[in-house]
């Protein structure tokens, strides 16, 4: 049995004609009748009954029909397929994770993203939130993992995670006093700032009548261990998401206004050329465990 005699039968099913579906297979009649009758002769039946009006599917023939049509079906995914992991090979993929991101959650996913782009060349960057967004919209990612509050219009967006913020400081400070903590307590707190940090850049926009503490930075940097250092000795307090390892010896407290957490998600674009895999990413993604528990 070939698969050639499979579309003459299917063809012919279509057309209800053996002539015109020759034509749209692009044969010849005797060609496509011997086909036919070559298959009836392997199954040990008549496919087809003819007379004057034309032919019409026998008994055995309309039980064959569902079988070719899946037989068909799986050669065309099958072609598909290779086609896309032949694209994949010696294809690139340019990565963009947001330098925030925790990484308690991202080893899993980024070990799971490995193997399945094994057959691609993958590039990685981590560029602060503004600097992530900006890259998406000028086509050089081809996706990325962003917790920023402004999503790209020109990126399919898929929800991954939430996750709260968190007042960080030293043993010793008020704050350890405290079940949870204001944002307007940080109001003339001395302060270690993250540069590139998110959230302060865009609390105006959250927080009702665009309310901004007005914080006493006290050191600034974009070197998380230097951050973490500085809070450790005391020099002041500092904001991170709760997925962020932090030090021994540093304090955590939830920030108390619902307002204050963010999204964390897959931002896809689509104008890459890696679609199929893409494809395969998100899912991946979207049913990855250590983002659904979240």
């Amino acid at each position: 049995m070939q698969l050639y005699q499979i579309r003459y039968f299917l063809t012919i099913c279509e057309t209800q004609n053996v002539t015109h579906a020759a034509q749209k297979c692009n044969v010849s009649q005797p060609s496509m009748s011997r086909g036919i009758r070559k298959l009836e002769e392997e199954l040990g039946g008549e496919l087809f009954s003819r007379d004057a009006s034309g032919v019409r599917l026998t008994p055995f023939g309309e039980e064959m029909k569902p079988y070719f049509r899946d037989m068909l079906a799986l050669e065309d995914e099958l072609v598909e397929r290779a086609k896309s992991r032949r694209v994949e090979r010696g294809s690139t993929l340019k990565v963009g994770i947001m330098n925030t991101l925790g990484t308690s959650l991202l080893q899993p996913f980024l070990e799971k993203l490995i193997k399945v782009c094994a057959n691609t060349e993958l590039t990685f960057v981590a560029p602060t939130g503004v600097e992530l967004i900006e890259q998406m919209e000028n086509g050089a990612l081809d996706l990325c993992l962003s917790g920023y509050f402004h999503l790209p219009k020109s990126a399919e967006a898929h929800h991954l995670y939430d996750e709260k913020y968190l007042v960080s400081f030293a043993k010793g400070h008020r704050f350890e006093a405290m079940k949870s903590v204001s944002i307007h307590e940080l109001e003339a707190e001395p302060y270690v700032r993250r540069l590139g940090c998110e959230l302060l850049t865009t609390l105006s926009d959250i927080l009702p009548g665009g309310y901004h503490p007005a914080v006493d930075v006290r050191f600034a940097s974009r070197h998380e261990n230097m951050v973490q250092t500085m809070i450790l000795a005391g020099v002041g307090c500092s904001i991170h998401p709760e997925t962020m390892p932090i030090s021994d010896g540093i304090f955590q407290r939830p920030l108390t206004e619902d307002a204050l957490h963010r999204t964390v998600h897959l931002l896809v674009n689509r104008k890459s050329p890696s679609q199929a895999l893409i494809r395969r990413i998100v899912h991946m993604a979207q049913t990855h465990e250590g983002f659904q528990l979240r």
